[in-house]
Order: structure tokens, then C-alpha cells, then sequence
């Protein structure tokens, strides 16, 4: 399921899965010795136990809120099968961030249910050919979720700072 790919003289680490892709801040690793090869797998399988680990903390925590982003549109079915995987570690929150579409413009974010919300942006942006993704949607999308979520008043500063 995970494989290594050079991306420019980067080794990238791919979770074909669920289409991943991890940075690893390792030049030309398939230049290197087996030896350093293996150290450097041995690494990332280290690396990704720990992501793995403190993932689950975090969400035993239930203290942030995550976003998932697709540029294909998720049935509610799908949304709420996340939603349920979340909240089975505790009471976490979920921005699902969709296509916007006439019905629901581009920065704009609707809460379906407590601690579940849709947000509607142009869609992901592909890393690989240079794309950067509209940093001010986004933050709009993060702050408007933060107010819906604390119930509309909020941390000033924590929001200024994402406005």
C-alpha cells in the first residue's frame, strides 16, 4: 500500500489507499546505498507509527476540528460514515469542505448537524504541477467553522489572525 516516488529530487511517500502523499525532506533516496535505503524505510515506518499514534491522541482529545477536502462531491452517506469514525474516539467536530456550487457559494460554510459542517471552496488544487491553493478562502472557511462551532462568539485573536 505505500510505496516511495521521486518528485523532483524529493522521495515522497505515497499511501495509494487513500491516495496520500507524505513529504519526506529526503533527496534522491534510490541513489543511496541499500544500507541507507533501509534506514531511511526503517525512518518513515517510524514516522508514520507516530502520526498514526498521535492521530488517535488527538482524537481522544476531541479538542480540534478536522477538515477533510475532495474536489468530487461526497454523498451524505459518505460524510456521516466519517463523521461516525470521529466521533467514535469522542466528540470531535468535522469541516467537510465540497465544491462550491449555485446553491452554495465558494467560502461559505453550513452546519448540517452539531459538530458536523459543510464549507464549499473550488476545489483541491494539485501540489504536483505547481498549483497553490486560495489561502483566503480557506481561511474564511476555517474561521466561519471556529465561530459555528463556539457557538458564535469565539477567540478575537485566534480569528483575526486567520482573517
Amino acid at each position: 500500500d505505500t510505496a516511495f516516488e521521486l518528485f523532483g529530487d524529493e522521495t515522497i511517500l505515497r499511501m495509494k489507499k487513500y491516495d496520500v502523499i507524505f513529504h519526506t525532506f529526503v533527496e534522491r533516496v534510490a541513489e543511496l546505498t541499500p544500507e541507507r535505503q533501509e534506514a531511511f524505510r526503517q525512518q518513515q515506518r517510524r514516522r508514520l507509527l507516530f502520526l498514526k499514534d498521535k492521530l488517535i491522541t488527538d482524537l481522544e482529545e476531541a479538542q480540534k476540528i478536522y477538515v477533510y477536502a475532495t474536489s468530487e462531491f461526497a454523498s451524505d452517506a459518505q460524510v456521516a460514515r466519517l463523521f461516525a469514525a470521529l466521533r467514535a474516539y469522542g466528540p470531535n467536530s468535522l469541516l467537510y469542505v465540497r465544491p462550491a456550487s449555485g446553491a452554495h457559494p465558494m467560502g461559505s460554510v453550513e452546519r448540517l448537524e452539531p459538530g458536523l459542517y459543510a464549507g464549499y471552496f473550488p476545489g483541491v488544487n494539485d501540489f504536483l504541477v505547481g498549483n497553490q491553493p486560495p489561502l483566503d478562502v480557506w481561511r474564511r472557511l476555517c474561521a466561519q467553522t471556529y465561530r459555528l462551532e463556539r457557538g458564535g462568539s469565539g477567540d478575537a485573536g485566534f480569528l483575526k489572525s486567520l482573517i
